[in-house]
Formats: C-alpha cells, structure tokens, sequence
C-alpha cells in the first residue's frame, strides 16, 4: 500500500487514471491529503 501512495504523491491521480478510471475519484481525496500534509 505504501508503494501505491508514493506513486500516488509523485505522479498524482492522471496516472490512475490510466490504470482505475472510475477509482480515480477516491484517489484524489488521497492525493488532497498528500498536498496539505507536504
């Protein structure tokens, strides 16, 4: 899981959005979460 939210916080949901389209949406909220605790 840690792996997946690396890539979440350097590539940003445009890469699951390749990957999980309509999972995208919940990755945002993650992405969100990433940018504020930077």
């Amino acid at each position: 899981m840690q792996i997946m939210l690396l890539i979440i916080n350097k590539l940003g949901c445009e890469f699951f959005e390749l990957l999980l389209q309509n999972k995208c949406e919940l990755r945002r909220g993650v992405k969100a979460r990433l940018k504020l605790t930077r």
